[in-house]
């Protein structure tokens, strides 16, 4: 700011505290679904990649 002072949305950053975050535990089915996605990503990608090889969009 021009005349020193800090705006408000800082200051309320400054005095928020620190928190440390974790990373959540993924189990059971939602670790499956995470599995699945990861397999369709990569034949999606393998699909493409066949398909600019021959030449075909």
């Amino acid at each position: 700011m021009k005349d020193g002072k800090k705006s408000k949305v800082y200051a309320l950053m400054e005095d928020t505290p620190q928190v440390t975050l974790e990373r959540a535990k993924v189990k059971g089915s939602v670790n499956v679904i995470f599995w699945g996605l990861r397999i369709y990503i990569v034949a999606m990608v393998v699909l493409v990649i066949i398909g600019f090889t021959r030449g075909t969009i």
